[in-house]
């Protein structure tokens, strides 16, 4: 059953509209034995999470949630290895190929969110690491431009303000509609929103836990 899921817009130029309810793929490809992802089969005595966890169950999940309206899907460079975002592309070309004769205004739109990663990218200079990064997410999500895209965590090495123009950047180039940060602090989110201010960009999100 589908229900109402209310819409947020992150910003106003680019008209980036997301439902307020999403789906977290962190599970999804799991290899870090965080959440499970067939560590069971492999090793009989793994305290899995969740002992079905696959790519057969993820993408019931995907389909389930998309039956009840969910359309807005949160992945990492990170989550997986990448593993996440290929499914995520993966299930969205799906849904995508599924709905393409139909008249609905939502069908066949997936919104995805990913992440850039610092520590992989912490020897490099932060804004060519998150061009090539943001390319090869677009890659394996299977797509030319990502809905949205955050700085994972405060965890590199250059500036904020730096990282603010590799943000800016991504924006410039076409590779993302709207850009966030996730796990930052007040005062760094603030840094962060002054520096995109400069380019024009406005900052869209500050992904942090709420329990």
């Amino acid at each position: 059953m589908s229900v109402a899921v209310e819409r947020v817009l992150l910003t106003k130029e680019g008209g980036v509209n997301v439902p307020a309810l999403g789906c977290g793929c962190w599970s999804w490809g799991d290899d870090k034995g965080v959440w499970g992802w067939d560590h069971s089969a492999k090793f009989a005595e793994y305290d899995s999470y969740d002992k079905t966890l696959s790519e057969s169950s993820v993408e019931e999940a995907f389909f389930a949630n998309i039956s009840g309206g969910v359309q807005f899907y949160d992945t990492a460079e990170t989550y997986g290895s990448g593993l996440s975002e290929k499914l995520v592309g993966k299930f969205a070309r799906k849904f995508l190929k599924a709905n393409k004769a139909s008249t609905e205004p939502s069908a066949g739109r997936v919104l995805i969110a990913t992440k850039f990663q610092p520590g992989k990218w912490k020897k490099q200079s932060v804004r060519a690491a998150m061009m090539k990064a943001a390319q090869d997410s677009c890659k394996r999500l299977g797509v030319e431009q990502i809905d949205l895209y955050q700085i994972h965590a405060p965890l590199h090495r250059d500036p904020l303000s730096e990282q603010a123009e590799g943000l800016a950047d991504l924006v410039d180039a076409g590779l993302v509609r709207a850009v966030g940060v996730s796990n930052f602090s007040l005062e760094q989110m603030l840094e962060i929103h002054a520096a995109l201010a400069t380019r024009g960009v406005p900052l869209a999100s500050n992904q942090v836990n709420s329990s």
